[in-house]
């Protein structure tokens, strides 16, 4: 990920999708940001002031199809800063210390303006490969932070392993990992 003052790696992602037919993930949002493909969703914002009082956002690409109903987000996790080596923990701070590299009074474009395409170099805010090394292992495990629900279909949806992370655990985050059944 690259922003004005700093690039990072993506290090934990999680997948939500919904499909009616196919694949009805009770979890996934369903925001009209989600039916886009490509593009950046702020979870629950308005406006940046209110959006910086929450603590309850995060940061998807999305990946859905509009004319199909179909929605999409890969939310970010947790991210490294490529020089620092800082691990950014928690889609809360990973939403902020992106505002922060961006600038807060650039977000408001970037949340709710359809057509920030997150890989467009020319965006404040954009993906970009770096050359990395493909070999690293890439682990997955349940989905954090899911509210547990009775019925069948988010029984089926919560247990599946749609979370994805590619760096060495220290003690602390083995701790963390839940086992995907």
């Amino acid at each position: 990920m690259v922003t004005p003052k700093d690039h990072f790696y993506l290090r934990k992602i999680e997948i939500y999708f919904y499909d009616k037919e196919n694949h009805p993930d009770p979890y996934t949002h369903k925001n009209k940001r989600q039916a886009e493909f490509g593009e950046w969703y702020f979870h629950r914002v308005t406006d940046i002031s209110t959006f910086l009082k929450s603590n309850r956002h995060g940061l998807d690409i999305t990946f859905g199809n509009k004319a199909e109903s179909i929605f999409g987000g890969i939310l970010i996790r947790k991210i490294q800063n490529t020089g620092t080596k800082e691990l950014i923990v928690g889609i809360n701070k990973v939403a902020r210390k992106l505002i922060e590299n961006v600038g807060p009074e650039n977000i408001n474009e970037i949340a709710l303006g359809v057509g920030q395409k997150a890989f467009d170099k020319t965006q404040l805010l954009h993906l970009e490969g770096d050359g990395n090394n493909y070999s690293t292992p890439i682990f997955r495990t349940q989905r954090n932070g899911l509210t547990y629900k009775e019925d069948e279909l988010a029984k089926k949806y919560f247990k599946i392993a749609y979370c994805y992370y590619n760096h060495n655990l220290n003690v602390s985050e083995i701790i963390e990992v839940k086992p995907a059944t």
